[in-house]
């Protein structure tokens, strides 16, 4: 676990450093995320010796909106863990805009070559939580074919295991 940080704002240099070893959580009023989200986010965008994973997961604890635009791109990447951070983002929001947008993106992502992203797609599909996004999965549940027999039925599976657990939250 990283050390306290006080409020100061960090250097660049310093929070890859902290990133490294995938150390960077913030603790309450020690790591003031938004005040580092312009560093952040380039250190998302470029690649480094530091943990991706650990710095969009803590970007994803940002409520500011002005992360609105980087959330939408990020649904176009390939790395499964930064779709479903930004696609649990945009559900959190909630606006009509992000709704929309995720609408529009996450019935292609169900055909998806990494399962971890097709996943993020039926979840977010059904945390849509829209009669045209539950009969999407209805009908990819039903009548969607992939590459083998074997990785159709994991589809099919995948689809039951998350509108059954998702069921047990609500």
């Amino acid at each position: 676990m990283a050390k306290k940080l006080g409020r100061r704002k960090l250097s660049l240099d310093e929070l890859k450093k902290i990133y490294r070893k995938c150390g960077g959580k913030y603790d309450g009023a020690g790591f003031v995320v938004d005040d580092h989200l312009d560093k952040l986010v380039w250190m998302f965008n470029n690649e480094g010796d530091y943990c991706d994973w650990c710095v969009i997961e803590t970007i994803a604890h940002s409520q500011s909106p002005s992360l609105y635009n980087f959330w939408l791109e990020t649904l176009s990447s390939e790395r499964y863990y930064a779709v479903s951070e930004a696609i649990h983002w945009l559900l959190r929001h909630n606006t009509e805009e992000a709704r929309n947008a995720l609408w529009q993106i996450l019935p292609s992502k169900l055909r998806h070559a990494d399962t971890g992203i097709r996943r993020a797609a039926i979840e977010g599909l059904y945390g849509l939580d829209t009669k045209e996004a539950r009969t999407l999965l209805w009908q990819a549940r039903t009548t969607y074919v992939l590459g083998t027999l074997e990785e159709t039925q994991k589809f099919r599976d995948m689809i039951d295991e998350v509108m059954k657990s998702s069921d047990r939250h609500k």
